[in-house]
């Protein structure tokens, strides 16, 4: 998730109620989770406890150990605010510097100052410097796409160039697999790439999107369907929306309404709710009906009662719900280990 900085900022800050204050530290028991108190914000752990008092304007989720921060004098040097990362333990590591700062993976996050990105280290040195006017991702699968229109290319975490220069645009790899945006007669399409760098499915789809569980949904024609990694078309392109695979259930709508299908395409959760604010995880996802949302099981049982204006997907056993204006976190059984607050 890409670290919000200096313009949006504000606007940031004053929806920061409507937006999910995700979540944790990688799979370690000891996961920490945002929250705002008095206008900061800071972290608790999964007991509810305060450990990192709130002081930052705005803070990232937690990853590889670290979270990117807004200096708390934001708001009064926007739109010249710095950002940095601070441990689990509440301290600074790397100095509030960076006009733009990004989660961590592979051991890398992707900063920008000015119109230059940078890869730096758990240090918070600079490994690779990127040229001028470069647009760069953040690494995922060891590799991270770089472009200069009209081209892009990977690199590995040494800056080594592992997937030469060519024409399109590059998202992440997902599954040994990167989709990848062609200019062709029809015009741009979206296709796959393995990493080789070799065209593996061929650049036909309106878009295109990360392989989850083995399959990718793409977008034809305004409609969505899923493939496989061979390219073949698993569930044919029939729903308004669909999204990414995950605990064997995908979330799809044709029409007003959103339910689920498993990966056969057959409809497993009626399509009857109006909003669902996320996927399956940990054996529960977030629905909405009639402007109340609870959490429902993969038989589409109801778990926790429609109750909360917003909830969110479970992440290292809590929630985040909203209701009203504040925030708070559930665990499991519905009950409040924090109680909402703004």
């Amino acid at each position: 998730m890409i670290y919000v900085t200096r313009t949006i900022l504000i606007a940031v800050c004053l929806a920061v109620l409507a937006v999910p204050l995700l979540i944790a530290q990688d799979n370690r028991s000891d996961a920490l989770f945002s929250v705002l108190v008095g206008g900061k914000m800071g972290f608790i752990n999964k007991a509810g406890k305060l450990v990192i008092k709130p002081q930052f304007e705005y803070a990232n989720e937690f990853s590889e150990g670290l979270a990117g921060f807004m200096d708390p004098d934001a708001i009064d040097k926007y739109p010249f605010s710095k950002s940095g990362y601070v441990n689990t333990k509440g301290e600074i590591v790397i100095k509030a510097k960076f006009d733009s700062a990004y989660d961590f993976s592979d051991g890398r996050a992707l900063v920008k100052n000015a119109d230059t990105y940078s890869f730096i280290d758990k240090a918070g040195r600079v490994v690779i410097k990127l040229g001028e006017f470069h647009d760069a991702r953040s690494f995922s699968e060891g590799v991270a796409a770089i472009r200069m229109l009209p081209n892009f290319w990977f690199i590995d975490v040494n800056g080594k160039k592992v997937i030469s220069e060519q024409p399109g645009i590059a998202k992440d790899f997902s599954e040994g697999l990167a989709c990848v945006y062609k200019h062709t007669d029809a015009g741009l399409k979206g296709g796959y790439i393995d990493k080789t760098g070799d065209m593996v499915i061929a650049p036909k789809y309106d878009d295109c999107y990360d392989f989850s569980e083995g399959l990718a949904r793409v977008e034809i024609g305004n409609k969505f369907g899923y493939i496989d990694r061979s390219g073949k078309v698993v569930i044919e392109p029939k729903f308004n929306s669909a999204y990414e695979f995950s605990e064997g259930l995908a979330r799809v709508s044709e029409g007003d309404f959103f339910g689920y299908i498993d990966k056969a395409g057959k409809t497993v959760i009626e399509q009857k709710y109006d909003v669902v604010t996320g996927d399956f995880s940990e054996g529960l996802a977030p629905v909405c009906l009639k402007s109340k949302c609870g959490y429902i099981t993969k038989s589409g049982e109801i778990a926790i009662k429609l109750q909360f204006d917003q909830a969110y997907e479970f992440k290292k056993g809590l929630a985040p719900v909203h209701t009203s204006t504040a925030i708070g976190y559930i665990d499991k059984t519905g009950k409040y280990v924090w109680k909402p607050s703004r």
